[in-house]
């Protein structure tokens, strides 16, 4: 999901979400996906895990 859309679907700021993204990108449980002028943010195996999400 991009930032625009994590933002409207949590009901919060673009700053806010784009520093918590920060914070799981570096922890490993998120990446980022560049695409034209749009970054795309996906859960990795480890974030799933932590969430408890199975295949």
């Amino acid at each position: 999901m991009s930032i625009s859309e994590i933002s409207r679907r949590l009901d919060l700021s673009h700053p806010s979400v784009s520093r918590h993204l920060a914070v799981l990108r570096r922890s490993g449980m998120v990446a980022a996906e560049r695409r034209d002028n749009l970054t795309l943010h996906r859960l990795t195996h480890l974030g799933e895990a932590v969430l408890g999400r199975r295949d």
